[in-house]
């Protein structure tokens, strides 16, 4: 599967031209910040204190400056919170979208997509949108200190550059024993959260079979562990950091010392202005050096999450039309599917026509709801299944399964599903399904409730039918439907389902023969993981 990677080219792309030409100058206005300090004490030695006129005009133009570089800083977290917020928008949308898509999260639990698209989002936010919008700003920074530093004192600010570069030499030296220590805690870490994970879950049997003690004590170990790998990885960073304050201080002092001794033999001009200038320009070029290569560290560390596979809904949600009955053939070839060594379907083969209906059934957990599922193009399966002569896709039928699925809104939303469907055909449908009867002529702008704990399993599934029923497809995928109604509910429904003028495989583990011989539908069994036609007295 193809893969979208969110980078620098991505970036580009979704912020708008403007917007990049107003991020781009303010970065170059707010670097200044990091040398107005050395450029003024610098020329604090030339002022002439006794001429207040020349102090007044140097204090004015130190304010004028400030003043300038931190509204362009301001300016510049404005802007910059901006473009983040559309990296971000852009960045959930793809994540979403393929989260959505991805055949392999069809099963996947609503809280943990959630949990991880928030979770990626955040860290890719703070690490990489932020870490490339900074590098930019320190970029120019280190430009800005630069040219300060050769145009003050072009020899002297060569050497301050070069033995300021030393202060760079335990970040890169300490970088893979660092990683090698970060890489050990967070692999010890995933095991605490994964050891926690487990007890909680398993709480109930933990207590049930005596065994709290064996697991607390587990739990234990791998806690004194993980935090022994903590100890060691901030221990790593704090001996990287000594040797780097050693040589800050070497790259400190010796520079002034050579700069004073240049200055004491009158070689290259050297002054106390320009050894006050260079001294903390010197170290900001450093310092913005040794943070853009803080950030590309980050940066790096989110190569792998970086990566979103892609996706295609027009392909799956094309319609594909077909007005000749006599093509809207289900073919099922050869159809397998296991899950490990366990096969519960195996070569199975049907064809049903138009308007052909069916009842699969068979003892709980045979596979019948599989059967389903592999038709629905929810899981991967071995074989064929074709529609009208094409791969069938989610255009061709309506699934409506036992766990239904409403959410937090109208019954109107719910059934329209946030399409433009006229109310009195919802209105239709509903009746025929006792729904009105129950809930008033307001039906519709009835509220659903959060886990519609406001409604009874009858009436969820019920809704659940009503849904399908008002979108006119060729083929119903139907898995125990009236597991919550009485028989006589079940019965008046099923009427209604078999005079639908499409093909119709149900999924039923109890159904009335009686009904189902008078409306023509064959009966089939899943005995050992393939179909056996039935006669209807049979269950």
């Amino acid at each position: 599967m193809n893969t979208q990677q969110i980078n620098f080219k991505w970036v580009v792309k979704h912020v708008p031209i403007y917007l990049q030409i107003v991020f781009l100058v303010l970065s170059a206005i707010s670097a200044f910040e990091g040398v107005l300090n050395a450029v003024l004490f610098g020329q604090l030695t030339n002022i002439n204190f006794s001429n207040i006129d020349h102090v007044y005009k140097f204090i004015g133009l130190a304010f004028g400056a400030y003043l300038i570089v931190y509204i362009a800083m301001l300016l510049f977290y404005l802007v910059q919170n901006r473009i983040v917020m559309l990296l971000n928008i852009a960045l959930k949308q793809e994540y979403f979208y393929s989260k959505f898509a991805n055949s392999d999260m069809k099963q996947a639990r609503g809280a943990d997509v959630i949990n991880s698209i928030s979770g990626t989002a955040k860290e890719i936010e703070q690490k990489y949108f932020f870490g490339i919008t900074d590098i930019v700003q320190f970029v120019f920074n280190v430009v800005a200190s630069a040219i300060v530093v050769v145009e003050t004192n072009l020899i002297l600010g060569i050497i301050y550059l070069l033995l300021s570069a030393l202060t760079l030499i335990p970040s890169y030296i300490g970088k893979k024993r660092m990683n090698e220590k970060t890489e050990k805690w967070n692999k010890s870490n995933s095991q605490l959260i994964q050891a926690m994970k487990d007890i909680f879950e398993g709480r109930l049997e933990i207590l049930n079979f005596g065994v709290r003690h064996l697991f607390f004590k587990r739990f234990d170990r791998i806690l004194v562990n993980e935090e022994d790998k903590y100890r060691k990885m901030n221990n790593c960073q704090f001996q990287v950091q000594f040797i780097a304050w050693l040589i800050s201080l070497v790259t400190l002092l010796l520079p002034i010392f050579i700069g004073l001794l240049f200055m004491q033999r009158g070689w290259f001009n050297v002054t106390v202005a320009a050894i006050i200038t260079l001294s903390l320009s010197a170290d900001r070029v450093v310092g913005y050096l040794r943070t853009i290569a803080l950030y590309q560290t980050q940066i790096h560390s989110t190569d792998a999450i970086r990566k979103i596979k892609s996706y295609n809904f027009e392909e799956s949600e094309s319609v594909k039309q077909d007005n000749h009955d006599s093509q809207a053939i289900l073919k099922i070839k050869d159809l397998s599917f296991s899950y490990g060594d366990k096969k519960i379907l195996d070569g199975i083969n049907l064809t049903l026509r138009d308007h052909d209906k069916i009842i699969v059934t068979g003892a709980s957990g045979i596979g019948k709801s599989t059967l389903i599922n592999c038709i629905a193009n929810n899981l991967k399966y071995n074989g064929e299944i074709t529609f009208a002569g094409h791969q069938i896709n989610p255009a061709d039928f309506i699934k409506i399964s036992q766990r239904i699925w409403l959410f937090q809104g109208t019954v109107r939303e719910n059934l329209s599903l946030l399409q433009n469907i006229p109310d009195d055909l919802m209105l239709h449908e509903a009746k025929k399904m006792g729904l009105i009867h129950e809930f008033g002529n307001d039906f519709l702008d009835k509220l659903i409730s959060d886990d519609a704990n406001n409604l009874s399993g009858g009436q969820a599934q019920r809704l659940a039918l009503v849904r399908g029923l008002i979108r006119s497809k060729k083929i119903y995928l139907l898995d125990e439907i009236c597991s919550s109604l009485a028989p006589k509910n079940s019965d008046a429904i099923h009427k209604i389902i078999y005079q639908l003028p499409a093909i119709v495989i149900e999924i039923a583990h109890n159904y009335n023969p009686q009904l189902a011989q008078e409306n023509k539908v064959q009966v089939y069994k899943l005995i050992d993981a393939k179909l056996q036609k039935q006669n209807y007295i049979e269950q």
